[in-house]
């Protein structure tokens, strides 16, 4: 589910709810938008799929920065003449990664 499907059921009960026409006969409609809107909120409360989204959106981040600096042979890749040996401190680049966003749930 999504944060759009949230939204979208929230606003169609507020919107649908100060209708007295469409209460009267379609009120049903209310119900269920609310309650999915309920489970909804419900789903990503229990699965922290709001924290997950944010720790992916950290590490690709810093991915993208550290590959754009080995890219350019820039900053800590600039000493290293060896195609290798960058690759190598790309690689233990890795698990710092890990532990920063772990820790912070930022970059």
């Amino acid at each position: 589910m999504s944060t759009k499907l949230i939204v979208s059921c929230d606003a169609a009960v507020t919107v649908t709810s100060g209708i007295d026409v469409f209460k009267a006969k379609y009120g049903w409609v209310i119900t269920v938008c609310g309650g999915i809107a309920t489970l909804a909120n419900g789903m990503f409360s229990a699965t922290k799929v709001r924290e997950y989204y944010l720790n992916a959106g950290s590490l690709r981040g810093l991915f993208a920065r550290e590959k754009l600096l080995y890219v350019q042979k820039a900053g800590a890749y600039a000493s290293e003449k060896d195609d290798e040996k960058r690759a190598q401190l790309l690689l233990n680049a890795w698990p710092l990664w890990m532990k920063r966003v772990k820790k912070t749930g930022r970059r």
